[in-house]
């Protein structure tokens, strides 16, 4: 579903800002 990519990119940029939280 399109809410999913949404969701992963929302992820993946909150990872590139802080990995060190993952």
């Amino acid at each position: 579903k399109a809410a999913e990519r949404m969701v992963r990119k929302s992820i993946t940029s909150f990872t590139t800002v802080h990995p060190f939280i993952t």
